[in-house]
């Protein structure tokens, strides 16, 4: 059974390093070991280095399902609800993203059992769906809000993009449509859609990156963009990211990632 290596403290001993790697306590370690476990590839390693560090590889869930743990440890889960569905039609808002929550303390032991429940993306303009871990034995729950679809044009009025709900909680609106009828961009996780000018519709807010480990950074949660008085049809979000569509299309599905 491996577990996370001490945060701080006593000297990390090379049987502890063994034991996180799952080897036995009297293997070699090597270099291209520590630098694996350090996340660190240039550069002198330093047992100082290793504080904290686990062995432990992220895992990517791009639909529900449940998994059960084989280490106990601290891990981080990302839980990214779908994204929604931009409005209806010609001129139509963009949809907004699903919410990006993340935890950095779900104790899991080993043999836990947990619960993931990843969210679809919305139709036009309808909302996304939550997604949700739960840790079976100690009810443990990450979840978030699913973002909230684009606006139709009315009565020659672009419609607005949709809410989004950050990650610290705050509220993120859509731009605003135009008064010649282009849609606005719909929120996402990192601050409001743009508003329309004109006959130019408005672009939804960039993906927000967030970094796993040394080596991988993923994009989730960007807004849709709205559409233009004569655009009938726009770009779907993207799967697995939360994103909302752009005017007139659906969203795109969440994801969980569990990593340490």
């Amino acid at each position: 059974m491996t577990m996370t290596l001490p945060q701080s403290g006593l000297p990390i001993s090379f049987s502890q390093v063994d034991t996180e790697l799952g080897y036995a306590l009297s293997t070699p370690l090597s270099l291209s070991q520590a630098r694996q476990l350090s996340g660190d590839i240039t550069g002198a390693i330093h047992m100082s280095d290793l504080y904290g560090k686990s062995s432990f590889a992220p895992r990517y869930f791009t639909s529900s399902t449940t998994w059960t743990t084989t280490q106990t440890l601290a891990l981080k889960v990302l839980s990214v609800s779908g994204g929604a569905g931009g409005g209806t039609g010609a001129g139509s808002g963009g949809g907004g993203a699903g919410e990006a929550v993340t935890s950095s303390t779900f104790q899991v032991q080993t043999g836990d059992t947990l619960i993931i429940t990843v969210g679809l993306g919305g139709g036009i303009a309808s909302r996304g769906q939550t997604t949700t871990v739960v840790n079976s034995r100690t009810g443990e729950t990450v979840t978030g809000v699913s973002g909230y679809p684009g606006q139709s044009q009315h009565n020659g009025v672009g419609g607005t993009g949709g809410i989004t709900i950050s990650p610290t909680g705050q509220t993120f609106y859509g731009g605003a449509g135009t008064a010649s009828g282009a849609g606005g961009g719909g929120s996402g996780a990192a601050g409001a859609g743009a508003p329309g000018f004109g006959n130019i519709p408005g672009s939804g807010t960039a993906a927000l990156a967030l970094q796993i480990n040394s080596t991988t950074t993923i994009y989730v949660s960007g807004g849709g963009s709205g559409l233009a008085p004569t655009v009938t049809v726009g770009q779907p979000g993207t799967p697995n990211t939360g994103s909302g569509g752009d005017g007139n299309s659906v969203g795109g599905s969440g994801l969980v990632v569990l990593y340490t």
